[in-house]
């Protein structure tokens, strides 16, 4: 007696036993005479046995190409949220899939940033950081904070202050650094303190020299005039002398002319006090 050839198989010409299907593909109608009439397993299924009536839903996390006999997992910067998937999908930005088979990808972390397609996120170059995560270009990384410096790649804070003597504006990437530079996350500033002025430590922006002072380059504090010199300006790098027949003494005179004025706090007390001393606590910080 004649049978129909069962879903699953085919039947070539004096067929007894029926021949399954093979791997990567199935049939769910009867009398198939060829392999070749057996169906390509669909995209979004996977076949990996023979014999198989209908396609096993792709795995999430994995695609499943036409004719495919086991799921892929979807390869770096790429995943596949949902089961039954034909394709991956890519990476978006300010995420990375950093594994194989990802099924959600994860935020581009702190130090780093992530473009589209993401598998290895990027470390914020060197004079920059990031606290914050899910950054998408290198642009988004912040310049070293002012006084500080940032001296290697993904940081998530600056590395420390910056030296005195000199000024770190943004971006520095050592503490004692001379650099202007436009970079994409702006531009970096830092550098020996110029003449005229000083910086201490973690200093952002040099400060003017107060008079009665000097500053030579690089100075972390201001210098007093010396016996015989006397200075009326700020932001100088050097005393001018005393006139002949005045007398500037003890040290950090400002105006010879009015009285002996003083701009250290204690030094000696002015001869006319209404005219009283220049504060330097006021203008430098310190007595």
């Amino acid at each position: 007696t004649a049978l129909d050839c069962p879903k699953g198989r085919y039947c070539p010409t004096g067929t007894i036993d029926p021949v399954r299907c093979p791997a990567g593909t199935y049939n769910n109608g009867f009398n198939l005479k060829m392999a070749s009439e057996c169906a390509p397993c669909d995209a979004g299924e996977f076949c990996d046995e023979t014999g198989m009536t209908d396609g096993k839903t792709c795995l999430e996390g994995h695609y499943c190409i036409v004719g495919s006999i086991d799921p892929e997992p979807c390869p770096w910067g790429s995943f596949g949220a949902i089961p039954g998937q034909g394709a991956c999908e890519l990476c978006p930005e300010r995420f990375t899939c950093q594994i194989p088979g990802t099924v959600t990808p994860s935020p581009c972390p702190s130090g780093a940033y992530c473009a589209a397609n993401n598998s290895s996120p990027s470390p914020c170059p060197i004079g920059t950081y990031s606290p914050s995560q899910e950054l998408a270009a290198e642009g988004e990384c912040l310049l070293c904070a002012p006084g500080r410096y940032c001296s290697s790649v993904g940081l998530t804070s600056p590395s420390g202050e910056c030296l005195a003597g000199f000024f770190c504006q943004a971006g520095a990437s050592a503490p004692s650094e001379s650099v202007n530079a436009s970079v994409s996350s702006g531009q970096r500033v830092s550098g020996l303190c110029p003449a005229g002025y000083y910086c201490k430590r973690g200093a952002d922006v040099p400060i003017a020299c107060p008079p009665g002072t000097f500053c030579e380059a690089g100075a972390a504090l201001p210098t007093p005039c010396g016996a015989g010199t006397y200075n009326m300006r700020e932001g100088e790098s050097a005393c001018g002398a005393c006139p002949a027949g005045v007398h500037c003494a003890p040290s950090g005179v400002v105006d010879h002319s009015n009285g002996t004025f003083y701009a250290t706090i204690g030094v000696q007390a002015c001869s006319v006090p209404a005219r009283g001393a220049r504060d330097w606590q006021v203008s430098f910080g310190t007595s």
